[in-house]
């Protein structure tokens, strides 16, 4: 009883305080919503300056991590070349290609992956082809007069050009078909067959053409104009393609390719050295093996960041053969490229090398076999708006084919480093951020390197672009040797 009247009088006490209640509330904890935004906003600002300077700079950071994706790419392109047993590899496609604009055609911002179909032979175990000598461009005629062959004259056949290949099978030969005994035509499957593919025969491959590239009217050489292909065997036709061997020029000795041998002449009939005969004139019909260019083999394509891409122009084999020179295509009346849809494949061979290349220019336009590869090949990844280099002097072929000289650009004029700097900066080759991906062409070793920085002081003649090339590419060797990826 006495705790609680004293609790009690305590209570009262404090209840008859003057002092309000809310006098002893302890300030609020945290911040008020305009203190906070401030708070952010200064975090922000802090951030925002100090990220440039402590890390690299964006188009270096780009570039880098650009050339390391392609680097991976490739390797898993070689990888499944290994895995599938046949070629498989990448596709540089040409920027021209979506854009329609020839000032692109050096530039490559999407790659995907891409196979080669295993080789065709035809459906019969009988298939077989049989050549004969054709003498075109020159000749526009549908077909085309070949060359008269007189057995008794062996000068006939002392020079050879594109060939006639026609694809016959085993079966009683109708009356008319002109055919040899126990032979008949053979089926070809519609979009199957495409220009460029190549078809070997006694060793010896040759590369096919379409109408454009033979000059010619056959009707079998007209390609599907949705997909490139050749529309296969018409019924009760024989499907007859032309195609120009590999690794010989036109007009070629004949002793070069000796397994062309006439056994035949126009009507079928065997050949001897007694009379002459009608044209045109076939070999034996042999066995042989059609090779398929790459075709899409899906997956997720690469595509460069904005700001960057490869630099086909640039790139460049370690023989010092370019993948591509945009002068080829410039035409000066017209001050302006002519657009190319074709691309640029590496392939890699089921032993992890670099099997073939697809989709070279040379140095007057000509496009380039499919091309086996011994050195490196050097990809430059670089800044996009740099390609195509733009010449030093006034706008020509010429110019385009040699943009800048260092020793008339920046020797003669006596540039400072900063002023050579400013220059050489505007050029992917010579330009110190920008990477290029390695690929050996025998040890298929997949690498990354800088550019090296041109040496140009003291210099007494001209440092073109092929000289700038090797320079750049100075430590590529010895990395590619190293097999770094």
């Amino acid at each position: 009883m006495r705790f609680e009247e004293e609790n009690n009088s305590g209570r009262q006490a404090a209840g008859d305080s003057p002092i309000p209640p809310s006098a002893f509330r302890l300030p609020p904890l945290g911040m008020t919503l305009v203190e906070l935004l401030v708070v952010i906003v200064l975090v922000t600002t802090l951030v925002s300056t100090a990220i440039p300077i402590i890390s690299p700079g964006g188009d270096n950071r780009k570039l880098r991590e650009s050339s390391r994706n392609l680097n991976a790419y490739l390797q898993g392109a070689q990888a499944r070349a290994i895995e599938t047993g046949r070629p498989f590899g990448v596709s540089f496609q040409r920027l021209s290609a979506d854009t329609g604009s020839g000032a692109d055609n050096a530039v490559c911002v999407r790659m995907e992956y891409v196979e080669v179909p295993p080789w065709y032979s035809g459906f019969s175990p009988t298939s077989a082809v049989r050549i004969s000598p054709a003498w075109v461009p020159t000749d526009t005629s549908t077909p085309p007069n070949r060359l008269f062959y007189d057995p008794s004259s062996p000068i006939a056949w002392r020079r050879i050009g594109p060939v006639w290949i026609q694809f016959v099978q085993r079966g009683p030969t109708p009356n008319g078909s002109k055919m040899p005994p126990g032979w008949v035509s053979d089926l070809t499957p519609p979009q199957f067959f495409r220009p460029g593919d190549t078809i070997e025969v006694h060793g010896q491959r040759y590369t096919l053409l379409d109408r454009a590239q033979a000059n010619s009217n056959s009707a079998d050489l007209t390609v599907r104009s949705v997909d490139g292909y050749y529309p296969g065997t018409v019924s009760g036709s024989v499907t007859t393609l032309l195609a120009k061997p590999e690794g010989l020029p036109n007009g070629a000795p004949i002793e070069q390719l000796p397994t062309l041998a006439i056994k035949y002449d126009a009507n079928g009939n065997a050949v001897s050295s007694s009379s002459p005969y009608d044209e045109p004139f076939w070999t034996e019909p042999t066995p042989y093996k059609i090779y398929r260019q790459p075709v899409s083999a899906g997956g997720e394509p690469l595509e460069l960041p904005t700001g960057v891409a490869v630099d086909l122009q640039a790139s460049v084999f370690g023989n010092g053969t370019r993948v591509y020179q945009p002068h080829v295509d410039y035409v000066e009346s017209a001050v302006s490229f002519t657009p190319r849809t074709d691309n640029v494949m590496v392939l890699f061979s089921p032993e992890g090398s670099i099997d073939r290349v697809y989709g070279l220019v040379d140095a007057t336009g000509q496009e380039v076999p499919p091309t086996t590869v011994t050195s490196y090949l050097a990809l430059c990844v670089g800044r996009r708006d740099l390609i195509p280099a733009k010449p030093r002097d006034a706008v020509s072929q010429a110019a385009y084919a040699e943009p800048i000289d260092l020793y008339t650009d920046v020797v003669q004029p006596g540039l400072n480093e900063t002023e050579a700097t400013e220059l050489t900066d505007q050029y992917n080759w010579l330009n110190l951020e920008t990477r290029w991906v390695l690929v050996g062409g025998q040890s298929g070793s997949v690498s990354t390197i800088e550019t090296s920085a041109p040496y140009y002081a003291g210099a007494t003649n001209n440092i073109l672009m092929q000289a700038q090339l090797g320079a750049a590419l100075e430590n590529a060797p010895r990395r590619n040797k190293a097999g770094s990826r």
